[in-house]
């Protein structure tokens, strides 16, 4: 449903969020904005009502790019209005 690659995905976090919170209306769930993409880079903000939870999200994305058959590094910068992720994506040693 959100979709079938990494950044795609990503980029529809908030669609499933959505979908979430049909069922669950009152469901606090974060939010993710995907400011840039490219090919082999995503920047993404993310905004939540709790604090602290950075480092797990960070986690996720890692879990995200093993699912995906994925490796890359993922970093944060926390900013006055979230924190900002950006996954780069390593290439293909055997491409």
């Amino acid at each position: 449903m959100a979709g079938d690659n990494l950044f795609s995905f990503i980029g529809n976090l908030d669609r499933l969020h959505a979908s979430i919170k049909t069922s669950m209306n009152k469901a606090v769930t974060p939010s993710f904005e995907v400011i840039r993409s490219t090919e082999t880079t995503v920047e993404v903000m993310y905004r939540s009502d709790r604090t602290g939870l950075a480092p797990f999200v960070r986690g996720l994305f890692y879990g995200l790019l093993a699912h995906f058959g994925e490796t890359g590094t993922v970093t944060h910068v926390d900013q006055e209005d979230g924190c900002l992720f950006t996954i780069d994506l390593q290439p293909d040693p055997a491409a």
